[in-house]
């Protein structure tokens, strides 16, 4: 029924067509080695037509040597993703990526290939765009409304051609310094300073950072230039300005306010031209009201203020955050990684304490470390995937209370009904029980954030 919904209004002969007019080539083989469907690249890659292979098996062409270095055996034995590099009977060089397809019982059914020759030494490419990969450091707006809500991006873009600051509040690890740097970008692009000030120095330390401080040695006048100067029309950015002392957030307080600073044992004004934002972890509200923080600082600061929720309060954002993770880093390091829906669950489940940044490297190390193409449960870090996996046993002298061991069964159910079907729906199936009890069931015994 889905796949009629899907080629609604197309009809199965158009799909076709349109799968054979694919520049990739398409190959799929049954759980028996024979090729099923091959579309028109197969006159690129080997130099016949596509009836001519269909119906064949995979051996009769690796006994006349029409490709090396298959991976589909291996795929057969192991029934995973693999990928490789091969070379034909006719000189093409190819990247092959074979995916399993599996029927409702777990049963091995198809390999699906997805072969391509080398794109670069063709003339496809539009010479005047042929660029379309994302830095990792790089946000478009769609991007950054993953990482920091739309509300945030909303209130930058309406703000950015302003003479405004901001205030960025978060835990630690959703991204602030990014979304600064991105605020920076938006207003500046990429010509302009921007300056990061960290609040551990001493406060003579953090004052003489931020104004400057002009030196006079005898005859000799030295300017050691500070950051609300070399900023020029810049950005900086304050990092948790909480920890900012209340006489140096008087004096910050004044140059917003006015526009202008005097550098250390000068007797001259200079003008401020650039954007200040602060990032905090912490309430201010509540420092305001303790007299640790200055009010009228927060109310120049506060122009516009940037709340970014926790990834706990953003599950809806995790899915989408994850791929856009795996598409940077698979790009970065030039691999193809997928993750399957069993790992996905349990990356969605998991609490992510460490926000952006623990999403964030857990998916580069996924990318990074992971020798198949699929990244499944068992490739998890194991503070993310837990899985006790020991039987109940049975009653012994041991004192144990009798919700003890029904705990303790339940537990032993669950995870091994995890390992054998890896989703909550067919746990659910399974062990006739709901969905949403079999999520909660998961959450308690198998994914512990």
């Amino acid at each position: 029924m889905a796949n009629q919904l899907f080629l609604s209004g197309m009809g199965f002969e158009n799909f076709i067509k349109l799968i054979d007019a694919l520049y990739d080539e398409v190959l799929i083989y049954d759980n028996n080695y024979r090729i099923v469907y091959i579309n028109n690249a197969s006159v690129r890659h080997y130099g016949c037509e596509p009836w001519e292979m269909i119906g064949k098996y995979f051996f009769d062409f690796t006994n006349d040597f029409w490709w090396n270095n298959s991976v589909l055996p291996i795929v057969y034995q192991t029934k995973k993703a693999y990928a490789a590099r091969q070379k034909t009977k006719n000189g093409s060089e190819l990247l092959t990526i074979a995916i399993p397809v599996f029927d409702d019982d777990k049963e091995l059914k198809y390999v699906v290939m997805n072969v391509r020759d080398k794109i670069s030494e063709t003339d496809l490419y539009y010479k005047d765009y042929n660029s379309d990969f994302i830095a990792p450091d790089t946000l478009d707006d769609d991007r950054a409304e993953l990482c920091w809500t739309r509300r945030n991006v909303d209130l930058i873009k309406k703000t950015v051609d302003r003479n405004v600051n901001y205030l960025i509040i978060g835990e630690d690890g959703t991204g602030k310094k990014q979304l600064a740097r991105y605020i920076h970008e938006k207003k500046n692009g990429e010509n302009k300073p921007f300056l990061v000030m960290s609040t551990n120095a001493s406060a003579s330390e953090m004052e003489q950072e931020l104004f400057g401080i002009v030196k006079n040695e005898g005859l000799d006048i030295q300017e050691e230039e500070g950051m609300l100067k070399a900023c020029k029309e810049g950005t900086i950015l304050i990092d948790e300005v909480s920890d900012l002392p209340v006489p140096l957030q008087r004096k910050l307080e004044e140059v917003l306010e006015t526009g202008a600073f005097t550098p250390l044992n000068s007797q001259y004004n200079l003008p401020f031209k650039g954007t200040l934002i602060a990032s905090t972890t912490r309430n201010l509200s509540d420092m305001i009201a303790n007299g640790l923080f200055l009010e009228e600082f927060y109310d120049q600061l506060g122009v516009v203020e940037l709340y970014i929720p926790s990834l706990g309060k953003r599950s809806d954002s995790l899915r989408p955050l994850i791929r856009h993770y795996l598409q940077v880093y698979t790009r970065k390091y030039g691999v193809s990684r997928q993750i399957t829906e069993g790992a996905m669950e349990v990356l969605e489940n998991y609490g992510w304490s460490g926000n952006l940044r623990e999403l964030q490297n857990t998916v580069q190390r996924l990318v990074a470390t992971t020798e198949n193409i699929s990244i499944d449960v068992e490739d998890l870090p194991k503070k993310i995937y837990n899985l006790s996996g020991n039987a109940p046993g049975t009653i012994s002298g041991k004192k144990e209370s009798f919700d003890s061991k029904i705990e303790r069964y339940e537990a032993w159910l669950i995870t091994e009904a995890y390992k054998k079907y890896g989703s909550s729906r067919k746990i659910a199936e399974h062990l006739d029980i709901s969905q949403t009890r079999a999520n909660n069931l998961l959450r308690k015994y198998v994914r512990k954030a």
